[in-house]
């Protein structure tokens, strides 16, 4: 195999993936409020009623991300022919929608939703973990502030679609555009693995050994007890949770008197966090490595917990904290399988996404409304900032503890 100095067909690949992060998540996630809020408003249906749909996904991606992504590295399908189905089931709900006039219309295709969205998270960062060999971190912090951009970008396309046209309309263009911008690029570019192409990594640098075998010598994988994936769901997890709070920030904003528009400007602020934080925390951790990453990031966004206590009554303070905490976002996407890959290894870690992302599923689906009857039942969102600070404590404390467990056990096997 030769090594290309023409662009490396890694970057045509970050494209296919690229366009899945931002199809699946960017238009298919991001987007949903936007038009649930116009369904809600035509319908005449709560919004407590409406939040159902994503409960239901989240149960459904929880359910079905272990079988799915299971197919599709057991070779059993053709990758892009999978991805496609995917796109498929993930597409069809608001292609569907259109024709919906009951409630529990939505319920049934929410099921669809989840399937189509489940093996994504498990997908694109074992995709970049076998084309990049060296920055991986910045990889896959690049293909994740996709979904940041997608929703950004298509966000007041969608709200446009509905003032002109309405909410079927709308529902109608994000599964039809969604499915293009998935598909095509999937179909042109993605190969799950050099090795198909005939093709090394990106970053491969060859040495006495692979010249003289042929090929690289394999990463190494490690055996961690049952108690190491316990003590990595705790820490990232609780370095996430807050994540869900993005929903309450228009009422949070009207809750210390500012108006929605300026609730709609912090959100906006939040998303530009959320882009530029992906990016971030992939570089700090191709140069510090990944835990040393996470630790200056929970740093930030605990501070932005601390700046939306004290700042309420400056507005400046409020744009700062809202641009700081957009960094959680990667938390959720850039963080998991970095730190995964750091603990298993290339191969074991696969395995071990998969089963994180159902859990981060099922907890997901009932942390969304912590934070509303945080709100409830006190008034304000004084306590959730510190119930934020909390879990991002034990985040911090728990991710120090992860690698130093974790070298230990590291070294124990090296030294067999």
């Amino acid at each position: 195999m030769e090594k290309s100095k023409k662009l490396h067909y890694a970057w045509l690949v970050m494209i296919a993936l690229i366009a899945m992060q931002g199809g699946f998540v960017g238009i298919h996630i991001n987007c949903n409020g936007i038009l649930f809020s116009a369904i809600i408003k035509d319908m005449g249906y709560r919004a407590g009623d409406m939040s159902l749909y994503y409960t239901i996904r989240a149960f459904s991606q929880a359910f079905a991300v272990g079988f799915t992504s299971k197919l599709f590295f057991s070779g059993k399908i053709k990758p892009k022919m999978f991805v496609a189905t995917m796109a498929a089931f993930g597409s069809a709900p608001y292609l569907l929608m259109p024709m919906f006039n009951r409630l529990w219309q939505f319920y049934i295709v929410a099921v669809l939703a989840g399937i189509g969205f489940s093996s994504v998270l498990v997908i694109i960062p074992v995709i970049i973990s076998n084309w990049f060999k060296k920055s991986a971190g910045t990889a896959m912090g690049l293909s994740m502030a996709a979904s940041g951009v997608a929703g950004a970008v298509f966000g007041p396309v969608v709200s446009g679609f509905v003032n002109a046209n309405g909410w079927r309309f709308a529902a109608f263009m994000i599964g039809a555009v969604s499915l293009v911008l998935i598909v095509v690029p999937v179909m042109l570019f993605l190969y799950v693995s050099p090795e198909e192409k005939g093709m090394v990594p990106y970053g491969y640098e060859e040495t006495a050994e692979t010249a003289r075998t042929g090929s690289e010598p394999a990463a190494k994988d490690y055996q961690m007890p049952p108690s190491i994936f316990a003590l990595a769901i705790v820490a990232i997890i609780c370095g996430l949770i807050m994540s869900q709070f993005m929903n309450q920030i228009p009422t949070f904003a009207t809750s210390i008197g500012y108006t929605l528009t300026v609730g709609a400007t912090i959100s906006s602020i939040s998303m530009i966090g959320n882009v530029g934080g992906k990016l971030l925390m992939g570089s700090l951790a191709d140069k510090l490595g990944i835990f040393k990453a996470c630790s200056m990031g929970l740093v930030v966004i605990c501070t932005s917990m601390v700046l939306f206590i004290v700042g309420a009554k400056n507005i400046a303070i409020i744009y700062c904290a809202s641009l700081l905490f957009g960094l959680v976002y990667s938390f959720g996407t850039t963080v998991p399988p970095l730190v995964l890959l750091e603990v298993y290894g290339p191969d074991k870690y696969k395995n071990f996404l998969s089963k994180f992302q159902a859990i981060n599923g099922i907890v997901m689906a009932f942390a969304s409304s912590i934070f509303g009857y945080i709100y409830d039942f006190t008034g304000a969102y004084t306590l959730d900032f510190v119930f934020g600070i909390v879990v991002l404590a034990i985040s911090f404390v728990t991710y120090n503890m992860l690698n130093k467990i974790t070298k230990r056990i590291k070294a124990e096997q090296d030294a067999i």
